[in-house]
């Protein structure tokens, strides 16, 4: 089962969680991993910069250098980040919409699946995307 610690962020009296993978998890090669986080974030990516060509207010859309993370802005709705955990083979989602979730991919599927339900990141993110904006995210 996925442990889910909160933690008190001081400066804007907002709170984090830090979520930590379950014991049946997969953890794959950091190599492999950071390939299979790439092609899903640079999908997700090319998706929301062909969704800003219809909606105005996706603001920023880019890959941070350092985190290697995905932060998309979505004026309104807020800001999606998708963050890789190397060691742990999870990828983070923090959603403005539903909040915190943690992904690990299965072979089977050959997709990211959550850790708590199991259902796919792509369609999580499409379907509240389409409720915001009224456009279809097709990552």
């Amino acid at each position: 089962m996925l442990r889910l610690t909160r933690r008190l962020i001081r400066t804007n009296r907002s709170t984090s969680f830090v979520l930590e993978a379950p014991a049946d998890t997969p953890v794959f090669p950091e190599e492999k991993f950071r390939d299979l986080y790439f092609t899903q974030i640079v999908k997700f990516k090319l998706a929301f910069e062909a969704l800003r060509k219809f909606e105005p207010r996706v603001a920023h859309v880019a890959i941070t250098p350092f985190k290697e993370a995905l932060q998309v802005h979505i004026e309104g709705l807020g800001q999606y980040s998708f963050d890789p955990n190397y060691p742990l083979s999870l990828l983070y989602l923090m959603s403005p919409v539903s909040g915190a979730h943690s992904y690990f991919f299965d072979e089977n599927e050959a997709s990211f699946l959550n850790s708590l339900d199991r259902h796919n990141i792509e369609e999580l993110v499409a379907r509240e995307v389409l409720h915001e904006t009224q456009v279809c995210l097709d990552p």
